[in-house]
């Protein structure tokens, strides 16, 4: 049985999720193919490397969708 990560979005103090708020304006099309990007992160974790992910220093990393 293999791990996998948990994937969760940012929660500003005051509750509020500009990353759900985002992805709520975004087509249907366009949803899936970041759902299954975010499937493939939660499979891969942090060894996910380009071209879906991508090094922005300090060991962050971007989800390149």
């Amino acid at each position: 049985m293999s791990l996998r990560w948990e994937v969760d979005d940012y929660r500003g103090q005051s509750g509020a999720r500009p990353v759900k708020a985002f992805l709520d304006e975004l087509s249907a099309a366009a949803r899936d193919r970041v759902a299954a990007y975010l499937e493939m992160l939660a499979r891969e974790g942090n060894a996910l490397r380009f071209p879906q992910s991508r090094p922005l220093g300090d060991g962050i990393f971007e989800l390149r969708v």
